[in-house]
């Protein structure tokens, strides 16, 4: 993340930070515990003037995120136990700005909390699993308030922005890798990221800059990941735990094991059982802190499901999977993200008005949005536009997935790459297929040509492992001909409501890319659920 220079962050810093700034109470414990001579006294009688602090305090050092011995009654006994460091890092994490939450709907404010309590949670947990074996275990505390103040950014983009950014955030919902996709959103619109706000904001409030440190440096192109330093490097793998546990982002397992086991020796037994605790300590804590969380589904199927599909990939696709850099496909529905590219526009908008209206001419240089009055175009890494074909092929494909859906059918799909350009080999192939796949199969097939030399066809009633034998043979029969084709197939055993039909077509294409990578006459598969 680089220093901030832009001009929109530093006046909506400015206009923000009139309004909203931490209780006194935190900024009195700030000052009390930079004394030469730390007085646990003033500290206890300072907590004592806020009875809703100091009750949520005691609610939290007794939950199972500390998971002391004996239950701790009063604040001479916490800071006793604790020490006056890590009560007042509790105090920092705690004392959001009331007037951040006050306006912003609850659906909005439940999705905050759920993924800031579970970054949280994971945070302090990974910082305590190594301790042992990197000396994280004094990272904890600093871990979890990091992590509860790192996303207080967006809630100032929600409070003073309001239903224009709201509705970016519901729109990345949809989106497999929904926390990239927000951060493009937010960099086309504003120039900045939420997280550049959140370390502007504590500056500003003078909270420790050992905390803004660790959040500035998260994704920092610029820095190598062996500089960002511990603090930083517990935060990114509790990002991660997010994504796939929150987001159900299944590609972060294997960034998250790739990660954890560079940066801090974490292994996948210490991950699963991470993971298993998490979503408890979630709960404990939210309540502690009486805040409201999202439905959410069972984190330890979630983790089941990413294992799943990172043992299907690596029979063919495992080095695309695991490979950094996500594609446009890896980024989720390419039509989700055309849609969420109209509320870029209404949220560049709705900024420049909102900073017109408060500081006249303050705006600066305004974001920069492509094209000449028409959509917004987030750039991304590895953007590819999608053709007509493609968009036609989606179509045929959804109304395969609603029809196998109320049938109970399974579903699979392949893409297949003939070795020359034009009609030709392609009819020569389909062709081979009438010789090759039994009759009835035949009429079940639903072929699509895509551009060049692609061809799609749909296999309804059957699964990856029917397709991937049926595609296998016609192949090989092809490959006796003059002409070479290779396949990426992906399959769907459970068309559940809601399915994602670009991950079952985005899914054929990497297997296509495999097959191309792996040989003559390859075929690469995925499941998809």
């Amino acid at each position: 993340m680089p220093v901030p220079t832009n001009h929109t962050l530093d006046s909506l810093l400015r206009q923000a930070g009139q309004l909203h700034s931490p209780p006194a109470v935190a900024l009195e414990i700030v000052r009390l515990t930079a004394e030469p001579q730390v007085d646990a006294a003033a500290i206890r009688d300072c907590l004592e003037g806020d009875p809703a602090l100091t009750a949520k305090l005691l609610r939290v050092v007794n939950s199972s995120v500390y998971g002391l011995s004996g239950e701790v009654s009063d604040l001479t006994q916490a800071i006793a136990l604790m020490g006056v460091r890590p009560l007042k890092l509790l105090v920092l994490g705690f004392s959001v700005p009331t007037t951040l939450i006050d306006k912003i709907d609850t659906e909005s404010l439940a999705d905050y909390w759920t993924r800031t309590i579970v970054r949280s949670v994971a945070a302090k947990q990974i910082a305590q699993t190594q301790g042992a074996a990197r000396g994280w275990a004094a990272l904890a505390d600093e871990a979890l308030v990091a992590s509860l103040l790192q996303g207080i950014g967006q809630l100032v983009l929600l409070t003073e922005i309001g239903d224009t950014y709201a509705a970016v955030l519901n729109k990345a919902k949809g989106i497999a890798a929904r926390e990239p996709a927000i951060a493009a959103a937010e960099r086309e619109a504003l120039g900045f990221e939420h997280r550049e706000l959140s370390v502007a904001l504590l500056r500003s409030w003078k909270l420790p800059e050992r905390l803004a440190s660790a959040i500035e440096l998260l994704d920092s192109a610029a820095c190598a990941p062996e500089r960002k330093g511990e603090l930083s490097s517990v935060l990114e793998l509790a990002n991660l735990v997010t994504r796939l546990v929150v987001d159900r982002e299944l590609a972060a397992l294997p960034l998250l094991i790739e990660r954890g086991e560079r940066q801090c020796d974490l292994t996948r037994r210490q991950i699963n059982t991470l993971v298993e605790v998490l979503q408890p300590r979630a709960v404990q804590l939210a309540n502690a802190l009486g805040v409201d969380l999202s439905p959410a589904a069972d984190f330890h199927e979630t983790l089941v499901l990413a294992h799943r599909q990172l043992a299907i990939a690596s029979e063919g696709a495992a080095g695309r999977l695991l490979g950094a850099p996500a594609t446009y496909e890896d980024l989720g529905d390419e039509r989700l993200y055309n849609d969420l590219l109209a509320n870029v526009q209404d949220l560049t908008r709705t900024v420049q008005d909102y900073l017109s209206a408060g500081k006249p001419g303050l705006m600066g240089v305004s974001p920069q949005i492509s094209g000449h009055g028409a959509r917004a175009t987030v750039r991304r890494p590895h953007t590819q536009v999608i053709d007509p074909a493609m968009h036609r092929l989606m179509e045929i494909t959804q109304e395969q997935v609603d029809s196998c859906r109320a049938e109970r059918r399974p579903l699979s799909i392949a893409i297949v790459s003939v070795n020359d350009a034009g009609a030709e080999p392609i009819d020569q192939f389909r062709q081979d297929c009438v010789r090759t796949l039994p009759a009835g199969l035949l009429d079940d097939l639903v072929w699509e040509p895509l551009s060049g030399n692609l061809v799609a066809v749909l296999t309804p009633g059957h699964d990856r492992l029917d397709a991937v034998r049926l595609w296998t043979a016609a192949i090989k029969r092809f490959s006796e001909t003059q002409f070479r084709a290779d396949a990426g197939v992906a399959g769907a055993s459970v068309l559940s409501k809601g399915f994602d039909t670009w991950s079952l077509i985005g899914a054929a294409r990497r297997c296509l890319d495999a097959a191309l990578n792996a040989g003559v006459g390859s075929v690469k598969s995925l499941e998809v659920y």
